[in-house]
């Protein structure tokens, strides 16, 4: 049998300890109420999870366990001491932890999800056991957190939520794009037989003009000379003016992308850097002892400054001297008054010194933030270099095909602005003296006025026809703006809004920036809009929503098989299994058949406490050797909390895990292991 070599020096109310606990088997801890039996236990939860990471999630689960507590009276540092210190040794682990006076906890190890999993605790209460005893008025059955906190599923729900919505207006950009190209297609042919009619037409009307007269005849001649000019004339300025607008779509299309590879050949060559950096200057913890120093040192000017609640005697004595302060007192009386004084503090400095304070803390939490946040960066510093390189190769491979693509497509200089400008000039002009002769030949009566409304007609359904060559692409899900709209060549169109069905998810992208808020996930995919992201956005979202789906499950299978196999155990206990539902809400199956959301007395919350446990330390934590149950069992009755012993005992067993469990024991002053 391996054992746990637990010592402690400066832990709450211990000044030193030196037990063994035995891996495989329940061990007791007996005592007083105040023998340290809590003491023994947060210590070893402290040594255990080590150094975490500066995120609410743990940070306020810390506070409310007060394992980086100094001063308060539930403490984990001594009071009056330095420095306390926890070394849980084993076969396989070896953890130093040490909680100064000044300064932050230091630690050779991280656990941080064992905060959670390694521990349940009634004073003060852990998550688990607040949870159970204290839920959610709203939903006390929503046990969601269990799965996407302590995973990594609402980090990938949070992907796939804004993934999703991209897809589904990318299906809506895609319908009107294919409509679009499909009316460019058919408007060449609706052009053709309007042109055509309009010939037949102006036929008709010169060989009536030439029936006319001579005068209305020579008209007409110079009339359809003139058509046949301005039509050519107009089709070379459309042409032109289409051609133009192509050409300035791909290549605002191409710097776009240009632009944004070249950003991110910037950010990736910084990410690369930093973290090179990072690793090679590795990270030193700062020197705050001045700044702890200063702060203790505000911290009693404060309280000197706050000073105490007078009794009423006080309050009679000074009510009397101060009735009496015209009249002349006694030196002694004076000086007792004045002591008296003294003791109820000074408010006129209190403010000030508060002030003080609270920037001084500012001051030392910035530092604190600054360190932390480096320290979470080193860890990562390996992976997030050889991110940077990839997005480094794939921004210069973007880089290298939009420059490509510019000088296939071809510049759009003066020549070309010039060239367009000459042929719009010259279509208007000729135009302008078509109008004239039509004016003139309506003026002889030349025309009919019928001919001259058919004509008309013909014309305005010939310039309704669409024109344009450039399609207009917008997403509003990424909270684009009308000004941020990107005018697309068809080709550009085409290659920007592809998704192909052998379209490989994005995994890379998604993992590297997989602590990203919503929004953040919105602007990296509008940053990204000309690099291709989309022709992978259904295959990632797909992806995303099976990841955070596989995350729920597999945590729920391991939930589910813990709970129903813990309570067939458990023959004490009217539940006969607890499960997550589909919803990840929790049910309770008790022996009657009925199955329940949460509830129950006592002791049967203190087993479904104790079984959320072990089913998390099983999911999430594994590794870690120990399980602790700190002020819990007193909620059960004789009978049933032998049982549950009996129940650990050969749990640890099977585990090859130490179970820690604390009885209130008056024989022992001190802590005593069994």
């Amino acid at each position: 049998m391996s054992s746990i070599n637990v010592k402690l020096k400066n832990i709450g109310g211990l000044k030193s300890l030196d037990t063994k606990l035995n891996v495989g088997k329940l061990n007791v801890v007996k005592g007083t109420s105040s023998s340290g039996k809590s003491s023994l236990m947060r210590g070893l939860h402290l040594g255990i999870v080590g150094t975490v990471p500066h995120q609410n999630m743990y940070i306020d689960e810390i506070n409310a366990l007060h394992l980086n507590d100094k001063n308060s009276d539930q403490a984990l540092l001594h009071r009056g001491a330095s420095e306390g210190t926890v070394e849980v040794d084993s076969e396989t682990t070896q953890f130093k932890t040490t909680i100064p006076r000044n300064g932050q906890v230091k630690s050779n190890s991280s656990n941080p999800k064992g905060l959670f999993t390694t521990m349940l605790s009634s004073l003060p209460q852990t998550q688990i056991h607040q949870r159970v005893f204290n839920p959610s008025s709203e939903n006390p059955n929503d046990f969601k957190w269990v799965v996407d906190d302590f995973s990594d599923a609402g980090k990938y729900q949070d992907w796939h939520d804004v993934l999703n919505r991209v897809e589904q207006e990318l299906t809506q950009i895609r319908t009107k794009f294919s409509s679009w190209k499909s009316s460019l297609s058919t408007a060449g042919q609706q052009r053709q037989q309007i042109e055509d009619a309009l010939q037949t037409l102006r036929a008709q009307i010169a060989e009536k003009a030439q029936q006319a007269g001579a005068e209305a005849g020579e008209l007409g001649k110079k009339i359809s000379t003139l058509e046949n000019s301005v039509g050519a004339k107009e089709k070379q300025f459309k042409e032109a003016d289409a051609n133009f607008r192509e050409s300035e779509a791909k290549n605002k299309f191409q710097m776009e992308r240009l632009k944004s590879a070249q950003s991110q050949e910037n950010l990736a060559k910084k990410r690369l850097m930093d973290a090179e950096d990072l690793l090679e200057e590795g990270v030193i913890e700062p020197d705050i002892s001045k700044l702890d120093e200063e702060i203790a040192s505000l911290e009693r000017e404060v309280n000197i400054a706050m000073g105490a609640e007078p009794d009423d005697d006080d309050k009679e004595l000074l009510a009397i001297h101060k009735s009496q302060a015209d009249k002349i007192q006694p030196p002694a009386l004076l000086k007792v008054l004045d002591r008296i004084s003294k003791k109820f503090g000074d408010s006129s400095k209190l403010l000030d010194l508060k002030t003080k304070l609270n920037s001084v803390k500012k001051q030392k939490q910035t530092i604190v933030n600054d360190y932390l946040d480096r320290r979470r960066r080193y860890g990562m510093a390996e992976q997030q270099a050889a991110a940077a390189r990839s997005e480094l190769s794939s921004a210069r491979q973007t880089i290298s095909d939009a420059k490509n693509s510019m000088a296939e497509a071809g510049g759009i200089g003066t020549k070309e602005k010039d060239d367009l400008a000459r042929y719009k000039r010259e279509y208007e002009a000729a135009k302008k003296e078509l109008d004239d002769l039509y004016a003139k030949r309506n003026a002889t009566g030349g025309v009919s006025a019928e001919d001259t409304k058919k004509e008309a007609e013909l014309m305005n359904k010939l310039s309704s026809i669409e024109n344009t060559t450039t399609f207009e692409v917008r997403f509003t899900s990424l909270g684009m703006l009308a000004s941020q709209s990107m005018k697309l060549s068809s080709s550009d169109a085409e290659s920007l809004l592809n998704t192909p069905d052998d379209a490989k998810p994005n995994i890379s992208l998604v993992n590297t920036h997989l602590d990203k808020s919503s929004s953040e996930i919105r602007s990296l995919i509008h940053a990204n809009l000309t690099s291709g992201i989309l022709n992978s956005i259904i295959a990632t979202s797909e992806w995303t929503r099976e990841e955070a789906d596989r995350q729920r499950q597999e945590t729920r299978r391991v939930f589910n098989d813990v709970g129903t196999n813990l309570f067939n155990r458990m023959k004490f206990s009217k539940i006969n299994g607890l499960q997550l539902d589909s919803n990840y809400e929790i049910k309770i199956t008790w022996d009657t058949g009925e199955t329940t959301g949460l509830t129950g007395a006592g002791g049967e919350r203190t087993v479904i406490a104790a079984t959320l446990l072990i089913a998390m330390r099983k999911a999430y934590t594994p590794e870690l050797p120990v399980m602790m149950f700190d002020g819990v069992l007193e909620n059960l009755d004789d009978g049933p909390r032998e049982e549950l012993m009996k129940f650990l005992d050969e749990y640890a067993s099977n585990e090859d895990v130490a179970i820690i469990v604390s009885l209130l024991d008056e024989k022992y002053d001190t802590p005593k292991v069994n």
